[in-house]
Formats: structure tokens, C-alpha cells, sequence
């Protein structure tokens, strides 16, 4: 499923396939906390440097829901949207920067999602995570990097990055059950602002029920 943040507002197509896009620039360098890895214009570097939470400033805001089953750390001045598509329940977070416009795809602010799904008894966690990225790759054959273990928040799981319209960063966290936490966001930062280190710090708060 592919999601677009829009200026204001998040638009649910509630129709078969319907989803939310974004843009993702192709060459880029994205963070993933925790003891994960580094990923520039689709290579991933092993980092040992942690985001821990008590470096989040005072007054950020708290989200927890009990629906999904998670808490969170985030600024006062993101927005969140919570919705439901082809049955799975969201919550995103939004938080433009200055030269971001009205009615367009997001190409400078942040734009996350975080969601909790289940997946088929005949699947193991490998081969879900092989048929998100093929999902992803489609008929218009998207670059897709390959899987690679991630750690966010202390929790193992796995991350791969998508090209071009609607891709970004893909992360999911095996919950056992067939269940897991899945994450995509993107952090555009033409001002350099230090949007990549806010998502940092958000993940880095994850808690997971």
C-alpha cells in the first residue's frame, strides 16, 4: 500500500487498492535508530550510534493508542490523522516545513505512518516481508532495495527503502502471531531543519504494547 500526505489534510480513497502516495527523492541519506543501519541512495551501512529518549525535548506531545497498541514522542507542532484503509487502522503524523505547499505532494516536512498488521498462518515474517517489497515493485517494476535487520527502539525487525512515487522508508517489527507493527515514513529537508533527527527521536520513543 502506497500513501501520500497531502497539505492539511490526509485523503482516504476508500475503494479497492485505494492509497495514500508520497514522493521520495532518489538519492538521499536516511537514519534508522537503534543499532539499525544507514541507508544512502539505497545502501545500507551498519551505525552503532542510539537515539535514546531522554534526549526528546520536554515539551513534546505523547500519542498512545490502544487500538494498535503503541506510544509515541512526538513535537507539539506535528499533526496527526488517524484512519482506517482495506480494513487496517493508521495513525499519521504530519509536519511541514517552510516552503512546503497546499495541495502537494510532500517534498519538504515529514510524513509518517504506523499501523499494526496481521499476516496469513502460511506466511513466516521472511516471506511477508519478501511479498511487501514485491507489492511494492509492481508492474511498473519500482526500485526496491533488498531486506535488511533493523533494530528501532530495542525491537528487532526489518527495513527496505522504495524508490521514486510512493516510495520511502518501509520498517516492520514482528510482534509473533502473525502480527506485526509496520512503519513507513519519509523526512524531506531541502532547509536542512533536521527533520530526519525528529523522526529519529520518535522512533527511538517507540513503545509497543
Amino acid at each position: 500500500m502506497r500513501r501520500r500526505f497531502v497539505i492539511g489534510v490526509v485523503i482516504i480513497l476508500a475503494i479497492a487498492g485505494a492509497s495514500i502516495f508520497w514522493v521520495w527523492h532518489a538519492h538521499r541519506e536516511v537514519t534508522v535508530l537503534q543499532e539499525g543501519s544507514v541507508v544512502k541512495g539505497g545502501q545500507y551501512e551498519a551505525v552503532s550510534s542510539m537515539i535514546k529518549t531522554e534526549s526528546i525535548p520536554s515539551d513534546w506531545k505523547t500519542y498512545k493508542n490502544d487500538h494498535i497498541k503503541v506510544a509515541l514522542r512526538y513535537p507539539k507542532e506535528m499533526f496527526t490523522q488517524e484512519y482506517e484503509s482495506q480494513g487496517i487502522f493508521y495513525v499519521g503524523f504530519g509536519l511541514w516545513g517552510p516552503t512546503q505547499k497546499d495541495g502537494t505532494e510532500l517534498f519538504d516536512g515529514i510524513g509518517l505512518n504506523i499501523w499494526r498488521e496481521a499476516y496469513s498462518t502460511n506466511q513466516t515474517f521472511e516471506t511477508f516481508i519478501e511479498q511487501k517489497r514485491k507489492d511494492q515493485v509492481g508492474s511498473s517494476n519500482t526500485p526496491v532495495s533488498p531486506a535488511v535487520p533493523v533494530q528501532i527502539a530495542g525491537h528487532d525487525g526489518s527495513v527496505f527503502d522504495v524508490e521514486g512515487l510512493g516510495g520511502g522508508v518501509n520498517m516492520y517489527i514482528p510482534l509473533g502471531h502473525g502480527e506485526v507493527i509496520g512503519i513507513d515514513y519519509k523526512a524531506s529537508d531541502p532547509k536542512s531543519i533536521g527533520f530526519q533527527h525528529i523522526v529519529d527521536q520518535m522512533l527511538g520513543s517507540l513503545v509497543i504494547e
